[in-house]
């Protein structure tokens, strides 16, 4: 079952299941019930094709990409990651500590 689905079934638009999905704000607490009580009940989270998919990323920060020890690691994880279909995001920090700071927070938002 896909968003557009869900979204017809429950008389609401795309974006509200959307929302209502990644738990963000302005949704009214019966709307919100209505559609995770349909999407419950419809069992659509196990298909294969639904609107809960697994989306597995690993994040990866490093202070040096042109340091050989730390390219070797990047190289064997990204060859790792593509034959688990898992996506990459690799963060240079150039060894600066605001700079880790900062792409941690960002992380952290992205949850």
């Amino acid at each position: 079952m896909k968003l557009k689905d869900v979204a017809k079934e429950c008389g609401v638009s795309v974006s509200t299941i959307s929302r209502v999905i990644n738990n963000k704000k302005g949704i009214g607490e019966e709307t919100r019930k209505k559609v995770i009580d349909f999407i419950l009940k419809e069992n659509s989270f196990n298909n294969e094709n639904t609107i809960f998919k697994s989306h597995r990323v690993f994040a990866l920060v490093i202070p040096y990409t042109k340091n050989i020890f730390f390219s070797n690691i990047v190289e064997s994880i990204v060859i790792y990651a593509q034959a688990n279909k898992i996506d990459i995001m690799v963060f240079n920090t150039l060894d600066e500590i605001e700079k880790e700071i900062e792409i941690l927070k960002y992380l952290n938002s992205k949850s």
